[in-house]
């Protein structure tokens, strides 16, 4: 009798650790019910009207697709989702793209790993990097400027590749408006 409990006992053991990752995955597998996940749906509407800066339309807001630059970049641990969109004017087409992240800290470790160069601190807080370089877009070297920056827990990040590419600070432009959108939404 002994013999069938503790085959009994290992059984219901192994059973109880199954149960224990089955619910761990689907919590891994469901991030916007994660803590620092719940604004994700609210974090579409930070993007800002394009007239408000300096641009003339705006793409449709979208969590796919297939823009110049790909959601990959912030495919990072901690990662709840994210938003895209592109902002054009005259001749421009400028993709942003923001993730949010459960975490401050794990929105910065993805921040860090994206692109090398100096970073430096906004007056409001956000941690800036800015990308200056060229690009070869069929057998053509253009320009290929971008802005990454992570306010709070939203890693955002913007660029253009043409050959005459907008300065940066029309994204850094951008950027802040959605850093101010990101601070309205936690009051």
């Amino acid at each position: 009798m002994r013999g069938r409990t503790k085959v009994f006992r290992a059984v219901v053991a192994i059973g109880a650790v199954a149960a224990l990752c089955a619910t761990v995955s689907v919590a891994a597998a469901t991030p916007a019910s994660a803590r620092g996940c719940a604004q994700l749906k609210a974090l579409k509407k930070v993007f800002p009207k394009p007239t408000a800066v300096g641009f003339t339309t705006r793409t449709a807001v979208t969590r796919g697709g297939n823009p110049p630059r790909s959601m990959e970049i912030f495919v990072w641990p901690g990662i709840c989702g994210g938003w895209e969109t592109e902002y054009r004017q005259l001749g421009h087409s400028v993709w942003i793209g923001l993730g949010l992240y459960r975490t401050h800290k794990q929105a910065m470790a993805a921040f860090t790993e994206a692109a090398n160069g100096p970073t430096f601190l906004l007056a409001d807080g956000a941690h800036v990097r800015y990308i200056d370089g060229t690009a070869d877009v069929n057998g053509v070297q253009e320009g290929d400027v971008g802005v990454e920056t992570v306010y709070r827990n939203v890693f955002i990040s913007s660029g253009e590749i043409a050959e005459d590419p907008l300065p940066l600070a029309a994204q850094l432009r951008l950027h802040r408006r959605i850093h101010a959108g990101v601070r309205a939404m936690a009051r």
